[in-house]
């Protein structure tokens, strides 16, 4: 299976269809061939949504895991309104990985839980 090359943009996006982002408002996003994600609020308290940036019906496979590898959320997301809300429950503060990925590519991206 081939997966394109995933573009991950810091903790802040640049000028772009989105616009500005300041460090008052930090956004993570993951964007390969047309397609791209992004994490809001972040940081969070483990509940998040992620927002598609092209509007796709396609299943996506998530999963989250900590700092230190271990697997805390795992789903197939379906984006109404090219939104997806995560709910991970009770976890620890910390760095963490959602990791998306479908037909079309694979998208990693890093979000804080405080």
């Amino acid at each position: 299976m081939y997966f394109p090359r995933t573009t991950l943009v810091g903790d802040y996006a640049d000028q772009g269809e989105r616009g500005n982002v300041s460090p008052e408002e930090p956004k993570i996003l993951a964007y390969s061939d047309g397609q791209g994600y992004l994490i809001l609020p972040n940081p969070n308290n483990g509940n998040f949504v992620i927002e598609q940036m092209s509007k796709d019906e396609e299943p996506v496979y998530a999963e989250v895991l900590s700092a230190t590898g271990i697997r805390v959320y795992m789903a197939t997301l379906l984006f109404g309104n090219s939104k997806a809300s995560i709910k991970l429950g009770s976890v620890s503060s910390g760095l963490y990985l959602l990791k998306l990925s479908n037909s079309k590519g694979q998208y990693v991206l890093k979000f804080n839980v405080q």
